[in-house]
């Protein structure tokens, strides 16, 4: 594993064998929103590594009509880079500086590039080897993550099913997940749509431990240009879990700063994700929910920021008594 390369691929030795006695997989997220927020694709491209199923994937999300599709390809046709992001499936090529895509599925075919202007790399260094902090040196936890491009502008256009769509003038982001397993339970929102320059990404989940599990999180916060973050390793607290069929409610601390966020969730698909020994159709994500978040000074409570989103992504999955309170 390349721990100072997070955003890069890091299942070379998986690969190599094509199979793996506890599942591996490793997919990457990049979400990509046109300027007039009409059109919202998602393009999730990565592997799948078990015992006795193997393959390499793109996974498609329209997040406008939540149509999607999950289109297989042979694991052997995976090609990846060791120290910065950069994969190739077929004709197709995913890196931190754009794609080029040549997708023909059952439901969308898809052709094109698109340009990645100016991305917002989350910081590597040695005590904190990107969002993980310092759990990415700890060896076999089930599900590490990644933060490749917290937002950056987009440029070129894609031919959707034979309509030209242009995404010039867009917002983009990234991430990645890799490991052997999604969460039982897990919360993820992001949003880089607000009125002022800002990108928040935050997640609640139940991580597996010698122990048990426990409850943990992380959330990063981009204000023009200043990064906060607030995770378990950074000696933040989780002060509020709650879910209800309409709404998510997270409130989270440390020494300086008290981080509120509330999601409105809405409808979507229901995509495929990694559970064990297999790929199940089982993750609901949408990208039109509404989030808001506060941020305040945790003496005092004096409102430092305040803003909102109409164009957000969310999941809210799994056995969520785990890591909230689940409200009527």
């Amino acid at each position: 594993m390349s721990i100072f390369h997070p955003d890069a691929f890091q299942g070379h030795s998986v690969l190599k064998r094509g199979t793996s006695r506890s599942a591996y997989f490793e997919g990457w997220y990049l979400k990509h929103i046109s300027a007039d927020a009409r059109m919202r694709f998602a393009f999730i491209p990565g592997i799948f590594v078990g015992k006795t199923e193997s393959h390499a994937f793109i996974q498609i999300l329209d997040g406008s009509t939540a149509n999607h599709e999950y289109i297989r390809f042979p694991l052997q046709h995976f090609r990846a880079e060791r120290k910065e992001f950069r994969v190739r499936l077929e004709h197709n090529q995913f890196f931190l500086h754009g794609m080029s895509l040549d997708i023909k599925g059952q439901k969308f075919k898809i052709q094109g590039e698109l340009n990645f202007l100016d991305p917002v790399r989350f910081p590597v260094t040695w005590t904190s080897p990107g969002i993980m902090g310092p759990f990415a040196y700890t060896p076999m936890m089930q599900c590490y993550h990644g933060l490749v491009s917290l937002n950056h502008s987009l440029e070129g256009a894609l031919s959707i099913n034979g309509r030209t769509v242009d995404f010039t003038g867009g917002k983009g982001y990234i991430e990645k997940d890799w490991g052997r397993s999604f969460p039982s339970a897990y919360i993820w929102m992001q949003s880089n749509h607000f009125k002022q320059e800002a990108s928040l990404f935050a997640s609640v989940a139940n991580i597996p431990w010698v122990t048990g599990s426990f409850r943990g999180f992380i959330a990063a916060l981009l204000l023009d240009g200043k990064l906060l973050r607030f995770a378990t390793y950074t000696g933040a607290t989780l002060r509020e879990v709650r879910v209800s069929s309409k709404q998510v409610w997270i409130t989270m601390e440390d020494r300086k700063y008290r981080l509120e966020v509330e999601a409105h969730r809405s409808g979507g698909a229901v995509l495929m994700a990694p559970y064990e020994k297999t790929m199940l159709e089982r993750v609901s994500e949408t990208m039109t929910a509404s989030l808001h978040y506060r941020l305040s000074e945790r003496k005092g409570g004096r409102i430092l920021q305040e803003d909102a989103s109409k164009i957000a992504a969310l999941e809210v999955q799994g056995l969520l008594e785990q890591i909230a309170e689940v409200v009527s």
